[in-house]
């Protein structure tokens, strides 16, 4: 039988002990929205628990001196494509509210990779976070939120085909949407556009 890596004990040791640790019956997820206008407080807490929770598996693997204390835990509504933002010199971590729309044994891969930016002080191109990353079981590559947002695709009618995706509903959406006749397809020059709605599914 093939040895678990350090982030499958991570997420799985996470994902039975949630309820112990954040007090819920059961994790549930939430949309960027929902973070941002009812449970951002209250987010950023479990977050924090869960990092401070999973940051010794990450210790124990580099077998260096902890880097992981006085950490900073935050949720930022301005990040638009990671799912986290990571300084290494303040220690402080900022998570996109779309994480919350994953499963909890993605967000806390993502929590380790951001720890381990911090305890290795190395970068994503950086060969010996490449290497640990890999050994450990941890996604190298960003998830990115176009991946799991709400997106709002443009569709020209005349062209038959989507000419513009944007993840917020900007101006532009809301005009299309209320057929003002103020944007066109630049290929075509028509007016004939309609909004597309692809949400991803929450359970």
């Amino acid at each position: 039988m093939q040895e678990k890596t350090i982030a499958e004990y991570a997420e799985i040791d996470v994902c039975r002990a949630y309820s112990a640790l954040t007090g819920k019956k059961k994790y549930r997820k939430y949309s960027r929205d929902e973070v941002l206008e009812e449970h951002r407080e209250e987010l950023e807490e479990e977050l924090n628990i869960i990092t401070n929770y999973v940051k010794n598996y990450i210790v124990n693997s580099t077998e260096k001196k902890s880097k992981l204390n006085n950490l900073t835990i935050k949720i930022s509504g301005r990040l638009k494509r990671a799912l986290a933002n990571v300084r290494t010199r303040t220690k402080i971590i900022k998570f996109n509210p779309a994480i919350f729309s994953l499963d909890l044994s993605e967000i806390v891969n993502t929590v380790l990779h951001e720890l381990a930016h911090i305890q290795l002080n190395k970068g994503d191109d950086e060969q010996e976070f490449i290497n640990f990353c890999r050994e450990s079981g941890i996604d190298l590559a960003y998830r990115t939120e176009k991946s799991i947002a709400t997106s709002y695709e443009t569709y020209c009618n005349n062209c038959q085909k989507v000419i513009a995706i944007r993840y917020k509903r900007s101006k532009a959406v809301k005009s299309i949407q209320n057929e003002e006749k103020t944007y066109f397809c630049k290929k075509c020059k028509s007016t004939n556009l309609e909004i597309r709605i692809e949400s991803p599914e929450l359970s």
